[in-house]
C-alpha cells in the first residue's frame, strides 16, 4: 500500500514506544500509520531530529502493509493501520 497525505499529528507516546501519525481530514475508520521504538533512531536520522515533529503540516509518501490492530483495552476497538518498519517506508514529498 502506498499513502500519499498530510500529517495533522505525529508524536510519540507518553512512554515514548509507539509514534502514531494522523492524517489531515481522516477519522477513527481510516488507517493510522505506526512506528515503534525499534525504529525511532532512524527516524530521527532521516529527519534530522525529532521525526514526529519534522513531519507534521508535511505531505509524506508511506509504503507498508496494511494490517489489523485491535486495541488490547476494547477489543471492539478495531482499525486498520500501516507499522513503520524501517525509515526507508516514509519520505517528505511535500512541505509547505
Amino acid at each position: 500500500m502506498v499513502i500519499f497525505a498530510t500529517v495533522a499529528t505525529a508524536e510519540w507516546s507518553p512512554t515514548g514506544k509507539v509514534m502514531r501519525i494522523e492524517f489531515k481530514g481522516m477519522t477513527r475508520a481510516n488507517y493510522w500509520p505506526v512506528a515503534f521504538v525499534n525504529v525511532r533512531p532512524a527516524l530521527d536520522k532521516k529527519f534530522e531530529g525529532n521525526a514526529a515533529e519534522k513531519l507534521i503540516g508535511k505531505t509524506v509518501r508511506i509504503t507498508g502493509k496494511l494490517t489489523t490492530y485491535t486495541s488490547r483495552i476494547d477489543p471492539k476497538s478495531v482499525r486498520p493501520e500501516v507499522v513503520l518498519d524501517s525509515a526507508d517506508q516514509i519520505d517528505i514529498f511535500e512541505t509547505k
